[in-house]
């Protein structure tokens, strides 16, 4: 399943109740949502581009790490965070959950998983491919 977004697209490529793995496409200049998860960890694993990742607890929000290719963070469940591009970027994003989901549907409950302060910054340009 392929979204598209202010910033770039996102492609899911496994979510299993459990663990969900997104692959991530942004154009430089664009920044996803202000947004949580309740219950699953981020990890970012960046395979081409740069980007930065802002985020922390409520009311200490700050930068986290700037990636550069091959490089990787996590981002705990709670913490608010943004993606920002600060060229074109492909990025892995595994998704851990945190707790046993009770939901009936524990698949549809990690997607669901999300909660945003905003709808995210469009880029500066979009790639021709």
């Amino acid at each position: 399943m392929e979204m598209n977004h202010l910033w770039g697209n996102s492609t899911l490529l496994l979510c299993d109740g459990i663990t969900q793995v997104e692959l991530l496409r942004g154009w430089k200049g664009g920044a996803s949502s202000c947004h949580r998860h309740r219950h699953k960890d981020s990890f970012f694993w960046l395979i081409s581009g740069a980007i930065t990742i802002h985020g922390g607890p409520l009311g200490q929000e700050d930068v986290l790490t700037e990636l550069a290719p091959m490089e990787s963070c996590e981002v705990p469940a709670g913490w608010w965070h943004r993606i920002m591009f600060t060229e074109h970027s492909t990025a892995i994003e595994v998704y851990r959950s945190v707790e046993r989901l009770t939901f009936t549907d524990s698949v549809e409950a990690m997607l669901d998983d999300i909660y945003r302060a905003d709808i995210g910054v469009p880029p500066e340009d979009i790639p021709r491919f």
